[in-house]
């Protein structure tokens, strides 16, 4: 019987640890014990519920808050023991359950990210009392408010709000709540009109980014785009390391279109330990190591951060640049604002006002210059902005006007700072690749109307 229980508990959140007590339906002791990274523990108590009025005496009884008590009977028709568990379930945030209510749980959540969200929460701070098909009905309230919360509508994201304050327990509360309100500003509701309590802070705070990138299990991209319409990378690099990898990937990957940067370095990894082994075998992904945000890839990695003075870079010192057919061979599909050349100790800089600079003049410049002639820095037009690539120290940085989006600093300069295969690099736009879900961001400072290669 128990290890039916707790297959049903880790079914209902995979995230959670379940330890099992040597003990069965004792008054005082546990069952189980579940628990999560964050440290958060929760005591599992088996009953039967052939009495009622001794369940809500047990409850009353239990040393300590926040207990769940699991059903093992399905529970009698008894109006008066329901309401006496329930006056002691909210006086100790205790949670009365059964195996039906978790059964559907389960299943609505393989269909839906916002369930999967809600086991989690009922899992560590349920409260009150989820039996058979009110769990289903629960269920379909929050996913139903959470999409009125997409549409802004003030009656069902209020429903939400009340719906989550009577299941849940004060910090498993805050936490949907404050998700709830990343989804209405995603959706440009406006902070003073969420229906719930505002939290002022910012628009997804470190606490709940680090909520949903530990304890979502869901692929859907859309998902990740509501609640990530604001995030910076300072906000990334707080993710703890154990942090849900994939997660921290594909929340990026959504929001490529409003994430910006300023700077990138480059390292070498020819061993290819931080090549991608993600499931869709994609050579490219995002992760946070060392309270950074990284781009791992064939052969290298790189760290990125909102500004060039918070990352470290190989040292400048005597490394040379790349020579000029090198460069232009891997510039071919690159728009070439700039670029610096020297030779023995000439420095020669060339540049078009008028446009984009020819690489045959470069070819050309080469030849005159002789053969040691090679390529110090190179400045390219990005979507969002120009993108200066340094061969000296392996960086690329946006310039200091410009307000370049993540995705473009990357694409314009890295294929070349990096030696790519054809393949890596129709890879690698494939991996960058945005859509501009929000058409007011068009008129926003660094979208530029004549180049936008990454607009669908």
């Amino acid at each position: 019987m128990k290890n039916a229980v707790s297959l049903e508990l880790k079914n209902l959140d995979p995230t959670a640890k379940i330890h099992r007590t040597d003990y069965f339906n004792h008054t005082f002791a546990p069952d189980f014990v579940m628990s999560w990274p964050d440290q958060i523990d929760r005591h599992v108590y088996l009953r039967f519920t052939y009495d009622l009025g001794s369940v809500a005496d047990d409850v009353s009884l239990i040393d300590r808050r926040n207990a769940l008590i699991f059903g093992l009977t399905r529970p009698e028709d008894d109006r008066a023991g329901l309401d006496s568990i329930a006056v002691a379930a909210s006086a100790h945030d205790a949670m009365f359950t059964d195996a039906d209510a978790l059964e559907n749980l389960i299943d609505r959540k393989k269909t839906s990210a916002t369930v999967n969200m809600l086991n989690n929460a009922l899992a560590q701070g349920g409260k009150g009392i989820l039996l058979g098909e009110q769990a289903n009905d629960l269920a379909r309230t929050i996913e139903n408010e959470f999409s009125g919360a997409e549409q802004i509508e003030i009656a069902p994201t209020s429903n939400a709000v009340l719906a989550i304050r009577a299941n849940l327990d004060t910090p498993q509360a805050w936490r949907m709540n404050r998700v709830l309100q990343a989804v209405w500003e995603g959706s440009s509701g406006a902070l003073e009109a969420f229906p719930g309590e505002r939290d002022l802070s910012g628009k997804l705070n470190s606490d709940a980014l680090q909520y949903l990138v530990s304890y979502m299990e869901t692929e859907d991209l859309g998902f990740w785009r509501r609640v990530g319409r604001t995030l910076r990378i300072s906000q990334i690099e707080t993710l703890k390391k154990d942090g849900e990898a994939r997660n921290v990937d594909r929340l990026i990957s959504a929001n490529l279109d409003v994430i910006r940067a300023r700077a990138y370095a480059v390292f070498q990894d020819p061993l290819g330990v931080e090549k991608s082994t993600t499931a869709d075998h994609q050579n490219f992904r995002w992760s946070v190591r060392n309270e950074q945000l990284r781009l791992s890839g064939p052969r290298f990695y790189a760290t990125i951060g909102e500004t060039k003075s918070e990352l470290r870079h190989e040292s400048a010192e005597g490394r040379p640049g790349i020579t000029v057919p090198t460069f232009v061979e891997r510039s071919s599909e690159t728009k070439l604002n700039e670029v610096t050349i020297r030779s023995d100790r000439d420095v020669v800089i060339a540049r078009n006002e008028d446009g984009a600079l020819d690489k045959n003049r470069l070819l050309g410049l080469s030849s005159q210059l002789g053969p040691g002639a090679e390529i110090l820095e190179a400045t390219v037009q990005s979507g969002t902005g120009r993108v200066t690539a340094d061969f000296r120290t392996y960086t690329g940085t946006g310039q200091t006007r410009s307000n370049v989006l993540l995705a473009d600093l990357v694409l314009s300069s890295l294929p070349l700072l990096q030696d790519f295969s054809e393949e890596d690099k129709a890879s690698l736009r494939d991996f960058l690749t945005y859509t501009v879900h929000d058409e007011a961001q068009r008129s926003l400072p660094g979208f530029e109307d004549d180049s936008y290669p990454n607009d669908e």
